[in-house]
């Protein structure tokens, strides 16, 4: 297991998100969880851009194939390693920020956050053209776009 794998499986425990990555959906929450850890300071090196709807890094998708492949031949070599202390304000101010509100779904909830995110920050549009560009493209997540621009600023993560 290379470096790079235990640093995303150390931070994916500490976030308390599951590494396996069974489904398209479960690729997606971890490319959207790390996403925000990296916004909120822990240093992973991901870079990301906008692919299809969604802020998305090709290197991370391979590491988490790389790291689930270790993990199933039964490489744990993670439980010999910490996360640095000084990570963990970040771990938690990670964890208050993702925090799903109430009867919405995480990956929906994942998704719209980070998108509104890299929308403003990224890709330079205004809030108002980052919200009515996630209302046009994604639909389903119209509901929680104003929710998640109140959590981002929250969490002071919004120029």
């Amino acid at each position: 297991m290379e470096d790079k794998e235990i640093a995303l499986k150390l931070v994916l425990d500490a976030m308390d998100e599951d590494a396996s990555i069974a489904t398209q959906n479960e690729i997606l929450r971890i490319q959207n969880a790390i996403y925000i850890a990296q916004v909120c300071g822990v240093p992973l090196g991901y870079g990301f851009r906008w692919h299809t709807k969604e802020p998305y890094s090709s290197d991370l998708t391979q590491d988490c194939y790389d790291l689930n492949a270790a993990l199933g031949a039964g490489y744990d070599e993670v439980c010999k390693y910490h996360l640095n202390a000084s990570l963990d304000g970040c771990i938690s101010r990670i964890r208050e920020c993702l925090k799903v509100p109430f009867n919405v779904k995480r990956d929906d909830w994942y998704d719209t956050i980070c998108s509104l995110h890299y929308l403003i920050e990224a890709s330079g549009k205004s809030s108002d053209e980052a919200v009515n560009f996630i209302r046009e493209v994604k639909p389903h997540l119209s509901d929680m776009v104003d929710a998640a621009h109140a959590r981002l600023s929250q969490f002071n993560l919004l120029n």
